[in-house]
């Protein structure tokens, strides 16, 4: 697929998943809570795999402070995604609930004082993902670029959060987009298929 056309098909994809989204938070309020329980727990599964890199929910993102909570409760690290440049990997500062934060890039709270930390999982943000693990994120490729450079350093897990209304059979995608390990949902684990 051409860069024009494949950058054309996201934008699309991105504006009907913004709606899937926002409608599947509001009709399951709980769901949020029970798909972070997953990653939880497939965290705890993969030696309490830490620091934990999680991020602050913006536009209708699930909420991931209540894994931060559970994590700290289970004396795991964790750390805050913060953007330095533009194409460039995100780099992660540790940080934990009720430390202090900061706007940073694209008004997104960032820690203001953090320790540059390598997380060993990544919970990922999503507007939709596909039956092979593939996300579809806001344009960036902020998180794409990370993945592939975690992966090159040594082993990461990456795990999506997201509704399992946002799943779709396929997403277009170009070279540089990165699948995910897995992701977590209201209805569970959500594993890609080989």
């Amino acid at each position: 697929m051409k860069d024009e056309t494949l950058a054309a098909a996201k934008a699309d994809l991105r504006r009907k998943a913004r709606t899937e989204r926002q409608r599947a938070g509001l009709a399951r309020p709980g769901a949020a809570r029970v798909a972070a329980a997953h990653a939880f727990r497939e965290i705890l599964a993969h030696d309490r795999a830490s620091p934990v890199a999680c991020y602050l929910a913006v536009r209708g993102e699930i909420d991931s402070m209540p894994l931060m909570h559970a994590l700290r409760g289970e004396e795991l690290d964790t750390c805050l995604p913060v953007v330095t440049a533009l194409e460039e990997p995100l780099a992660f500062h540790r940080w934990h609930p009720g430390a202090p934060l900061e706007n940073g890039a694209y008004r997104i709270r960032v820690p203001i004082k953090g320790e540059t930390v390598t997380p060993r999982a990544l919970i990922v943000p999503l507007l939709s993902f596909d039956n092979q693990g593939y996300r579809l994120g806001y344009g960036g490729g902020f998180y794409d670029r990370t993945i592939a450079q975690l992966r090159e350093a040594g082993p990461i897990l990456t795990i999506g959060l997201a509704f399992a209304a946002q799943q779709v059979e396929l997403l277009p995608r170009g070279p540089h987009d990165m699948p995910l390990d897995c992701v977590a949902t209201e209805r569970g684990l959500f594993r890609p298929q080989q």
